[in-house]
């Protein structure tokens, strides 16, 4: 006889439950390493701009050092190398430019995607809740369920017995007759 087979459905059904929330929780894992992975890429390049800061002060004339080149003026060097010089700062304010330039698309990038990780993990955990709020009540009511058939078996089984009382009470009458 197998009375107990939709309990072994319900295992079944119960333990896919479980590799599936075991595999949600490993893709929220998984999440929760890119979203620190890129908070270290984010931290590298603010890094970044501050020693391209610190670089552009230290080449910039504003510290004092010279005062800034008035248009036609030639910096107190004369001829090729005044050139020379101004040529080469307009080069590293380019350079300079570009660099920030990239490093704030660069922390841009990185920022959007830690906000859609973070939106993704969010709809990942409240998935994940609700499946095991459902899994959690699910499992309640299988456990009322096989309280109830538990009561009905034994109710049947004393029936049963009390019929089978009956039958043999009957049956000793007709065998004790003449």
């Amino acid at each position: 006889m197998q009375l107990f087979w939709p309990c072994r459905s319900s295992r079944f059904t119960k333990r896919k439950k479980n590799e599936t929330l075991d595999d949600r929780q490993r893709a929220l894992e998984s999440l929760a390493r890119t979203i620190t992975t890129s908070a270290e890429q984010i931290s590298i390049a603010a890094g970044g701009l501050h020693e391209i800061a610190e670089l552009a002060q230290k080449k910039s004339p504003a510290r004092g050092e010279t005062p800034p080149p008035v248009a036609g003026q030639d910096c107190g060097i004369p001829g090729a190398a005044g050139q020379r010089q101004r040529a080469e700062k307009e080069e590293l304010e380019k350079e300079v430019a570009a660099l920030r330039t990239t490093e704030s698309e660069r922390l841009d990038s990185i920022s959007d995607k830690i906000f859609k990780a973070s939106t993704e993990w969010a709809k990942l955990e409240i998935t994940a809740q609700k499946r095991l709020t459902a899994a959690a009540d699910t499992l309640a009511k299988t456990q009322a369920e096989a309280v109830a058939l538990d009561a009905k078996l034994a109710a049947t089984l004393a029936a049963l017995e009390s019929k089978l009382v009956a039958l043999e009470a009957a049956a000793k009458n007709i065998s004790a007759r003449p």
